[in-house]
């Protein structure tokens, strides 16, 4: 019984979130001088052909609102950062639409919010050492190599974003203001490849260490291997 309460409570909590944040959102969104919304286009597709909703008008406010409250109820840290870059990828989206209408202002605030989230992102990884042993350590590398594919959508989100704004209704000043933040979007998400890779040179040098394994062994393991066959395909 007293489950069941607790997961009606945990229900309630993400729902008000969920509805505050939102408000949040529309609030910006009625701010701007047009709303954020693609009209053309009934689905968004990312880079691994999976559909996701078009974030417009008040759809997006709830969309951002629902993903930041699942945010605030996950208490795993890696866990905490994938679901936190899933929120910078509608970020990214609804910078994309913002673009299309020509909103110069709601496209720069989707992007401040962009970086403020992936510094969050970078704080989490950085701390992700927990690995003692080998199976510790083999556990946190595939964490690692789960979140470096999803940078990698996350990185041709940026592209499709790039390309939108050079079709985009806007002055050449307007272009350029933008481009300007999306050369920072680009660099913060740089910063977290690099992070990345550096847990993972890390992870790799314990296990040298503690092992007698070859350096292919320890590739393996790590998956480092895997990301260059990945990257070299691409």
């Amino acid at each position: 019984m007293a489950k069941e309460y607790i997961i009606i409570a945990a229900l309630l909590i993400v729902a008000l979130v969920a509805g505050f944040v939102a408000a949040e959102d529309v609030v910006q969104l009625n701010n701007d001088t047009t709303t954020v919304s693609d009209t053309n286009a009934s689905s968004d597709t990312n880079a691994t052909g999976e559909a996701s909703d078009v974030l417009n008008g008040t759809a997006s406010a709830w969309k951002i609102g629902w993903q930041r409250a699942k945010i605030a109820l996950t208490f795993n840290q890696e866990k905490k950062a994938m679901e936190e870059l899933k929120l910078a990828d509608l970020r990214l989206i609804q910078a994309r639409i913002a673009a299309k209408n020509g909103n110069e202002k709601a496209m720069a605030n989707a992007l401040e919010a962009h970086d403020r989230i992936i510094e969050k992102v970078q704080a989490r990884v950085a701390k992700m050492d927990g690995a003692k042993d080998e199976a510790g350590i083999k556990a946190s590398a595939e964490k690692l190599t789960g979140l470096a594919r999803a940078i990698e959508v996350h990185q041709q989100r940026i592209e499709i974003l790039k390309q939108k704004l050079a079709s985009a209704n806007l002055t050449e000043d307007q272009k350029a203001r933008l481009e300007n933040k999306i050369a920072k979007v680009e660099n913060n998400t740089q910063k977290l490849v690099q992070l990345q890779e550096s847990k993972k040179e890390n992870l790799k040098n314990r296990l040298t260490a503690m092992t007698n394994k070859t350096d292919e062994e320890i590739n393996k393991i790590i998956g480092i291997e895997k990301i260059k066959e990945q990257k070299g395909k691409k």
